[in-house]
């Protein structure tokens, strides 16, 4: 995973909607918390990988299949 860098929470704010709904719950609602827990992941895990295997979507939600190691 990249390291978190200042411009990632700006890109959040402009890709991710007003109204983020994570199902993970150990990571609070809304890109606050989305950014929260990446921060933490790349703080704990830095050499920690994601692979997006596929994304889907319809409508206004989107899932992610990822491989994380």
């Amino acid at each position: 995973m990249a390291p978190i860098e200042p411009s990632y929470p700006k890109a959040t704010a402009l890709y991710v909607g007003d109204e983020y709904i994570q199902h993970n719950l150990a990571v609070k609602n809304g890109i606050e918390g989305f950014i929260e827990y990446f921060e933490r992941m790349q703080t704990e895990y830095p050499n920690k990988s994601i692979e997006f295997v596929q994304a889907i979507s319809e409508n206004d939600l989107v899932a992610f299949h990822t491989h994380q190691v």
